[in-house]
Formats: structure tokens, sequence, C-alpha cells
């Protein structure tokens, strides 16, 4: 909760990752995506992917473009 900020409660309803898998990755497919913190970010997605066996997200999206990087 100190890090993220989401409560329990807020998570609650929200839809787990395996039933949206190929929809998120039909939308990334090929996409410039912007992230801020873009290796912790891309990490944790590319652990849920790994979970269903499914290739890393780079090997989806064209390009990951991390705000931090460009701020520091």
């Amino acid at each position: 909760m100190k890090v993220h900020g989401l409560t329990e409660e807020f998570l609650a309803y929200k839809p787990l990752f395996a039933p949206i898998a190929d929809e998120l990755m039909k939308y990334l497919n090929a996409a410039q995506i912007n992230i801020h913190n873009a290796a912790v970010d891309a990490g944790f997605l590319d652990e849920e992917l790994r979970r269903l066996r499914r290739p890393k997200s780079v090997t989806h999206v064209a390009e990951i473009n991390d705000s931090l990087m460009r701020a520091r």
C-alpha cells in the first residue's frame, strides 16, 4: 500500500491478467508505448506473461519509451 497506493478494496473487482491477456497483447501489438520507469512495469507484465508461458512483452510491442530515463 505504501508503494503503489492500491487498496484491496480497489483491486477486488478488477480482472485478473489471464482472462484479459489476449486482448491486452492484441492492443499492444506493434505499438509504441510510453512508460514511466519502464523496467519495473515491463517486468511486471513479463512476469504475468511468463506465468502464462508466453513471450516477453518486447516481442509484441514496436518500442518502449521510458519517460524516467528521459527525465534523468
